[in-house]
């Protein structure tokens, strides 16, 4: 019997995540609610794909008035949403980092700022799984650690607590990492995807990122 060529999946579905994006989540009154069913939402897309989830919750101080009128530093909790996809084997640097920033700071367009990362950060899970464990058509050699970081404070106008990927790093990640630097591969960050770069080839990845996205999945 012929072999059963494994089908890849490379169609791109990301308007369904920025309707989802498309109001300011930032942790005041006023936009606290969008904020939280943004984590929601974000939590339920990657348990949909099979992977392990987890709640990263951390303290930070924030500018809640936004626009500073009565600048006032506050106490708030931040949440960073990880989730992981195992490796079948492990090679040297054998974690991989994919995040994006999902919270807002509350004046700019929030798709800009930053919704459509986010809505990157779970096609790329989404096709990564279907491509990796489903259809199979590639073998996953690093163990891959997607991540929505919260509360971007070095974007919040006045706010001086440290940002959610600070928190990720020092005290989640590197002990992941069995505090050694050599088990870390590397790290996407998906953010400012709506900036686009106007200059001549300035969208156009060298050969040794195009050599290291394509080692990343064989």
């Amino acid at each position: 019997a012929a072999a059963t060529v494994a089908k890849v999946d490379y169609t791109v579905e990301y308007l369904t995540h920025l309707e989802n994006f498309a109001e300011h989540r930032f942790p005041n009154d006023r936009y606290d609610d969008q904020h939280e069913e943004a984590r929601e939402y974000i939590m339920k897309a990657f348990e949909k794909h099979g992977l392990r989830t987890q709640v990263q919750k951390f303290n930070t101080s924030v500018n809640t008035d936004i626009i500073g009128i009565n600048p006032e530093d506050k106490i708030v909790e931040g949440q960073n949403i990880i989730a992981i996809a195992e490796a079948t084997s492990n090679k040297p640097e054998a974690v991989i980092v994919v995040g994006a920033d999902y919270d807002t700071n509350g004046v700019d367009n929030p798709l800009f700022n930053n919704g459509a990362g986010v809505a990157v950060l779970l096609e790329t899970v989404r096709l990564f799984m279907y491509n990796v464990r489903w259809s199979q058509a590639f073998r996953q050699n690093f163990t891959t650690v997607f991540v929505a970081f919260d509360l971007n404070t070095r974007e919040h106008e006045g706010s001086a607590g440290k940002p959610g990927s600070y928190h990720f790093v020092n005290e989640w990640l590197w002990t992941f990492l069995n505090r050694s630097k050599v088990n870390f591969g590397g790290a996407y960050i998906i953010d400012s995807v709506m900036n686009v770069n106007q200059d001549v080839r300035s969208q156009i990845a060298d050969s040794k990122f195009q050599q290291e996205v394509g080692y990343f999945l064989l």
